[in-house]
């Protein structure tokens, strides 16, 4: 595959991977006390700590895999989110749904590590700031 279609499609990788957690990020700030009584509900501790990490970990990681800005970072950050809520809230054998989301939850983490095994590419920040850089000194 060519540099620009390689570029192109870590571009529509990073776009659709990342509206799913800028999604969620979102719907947990407008309705904080719904996602914070089912943190309660699955026995961690500090729920309002726990559901202000899950905001900024959502929205700051969701919008590093996005723009492409501290990317490797951003998409590790994602991976184990989704592995901590995969066997924190839906690893219930015997419950199909919960299931459902758990492997969903284990799929994604396993294609946000493949994500972090490359860089953003050409069309992200860190690209852009990189070659900003090389260009300085």
């Amino acid at each position: 595959m060519n540099t620009k279609m390689s570029d192109g499609a870590m571009l529509a990788g990073r776009v659709l991977m990342a509206l799913l957690f800028l999604q969620a990020g979102i719907g947990q700030v407008m309705g904080p006390a719904r996602i914070i009584a089912n943190i309660a509900k699955s026995g961690l501790p500090l729920p309002e700590v726990s559901y202000a990490v899950s905001v900024v970990v959502l929205l700051g990681a969701g919008l590093g895999v996005l723009l492409g800005v501290k990317f490797r970072w951003a998409a590790l950050a994602l991976a184990a989110y989704c592995l901590f809520t995969a066997w924190v809230f839906h690893y219930a054998p015997g419950d199909g749904g919960q299931m459902s989301h758990f492997y969903k939850d284990v799929a994604l983490a396993g294609g946000l590590l493949c994500m972090a095994l490359n860089d953003a590419g050409a069309f992200s920040l860190d690209a852009m700031l990189g070659a900003r850089r090389s260009a300085l000194g």
